[in-house]
């Protein structure tokens, strides 16, 4: 199920955790921000524009899982908002 279809559908928790492809840090579905469509599915942090559920925001591993990367945080215990991963380091 998609990240858009979990959250629409009232299936996401405020403390499960996000990545965001523009920015590449990590915040909680709590931290989402109005876009400017009217919706709440922009990046958390005011200096960056990333937005739209599965366009710049992700579930916090999705691309991980997908590409196999070993860089990424092995589990939500050591995130923290903020927290920078890049994609490719």
């Amino acid at each position: 199920m998609s990240l858009y279809s979990r959250w629409s559908s009232g299936k996401l928790s405020p403390d499960d955790w996000l990545w965001c492809l523009h920015c590449e840090r990590f915040f909680q579905v709590k931290d989402l921000r109005p876009d400017t469509c009217g919706g709440v599915q922009a990046c958390a942090f005011e200096d960056c524009g990333g937005a739209g559920l599965d366009v710049d925001i992700y579930d916090w591993d999705d691309w991980a899982k997908q590409n196999d990367l070993k860089h990424w945080p092995g589990s939500t215990g050591v995130l923290h908002k903020g927290l920078k991963c890049p994609l490719y380091p």
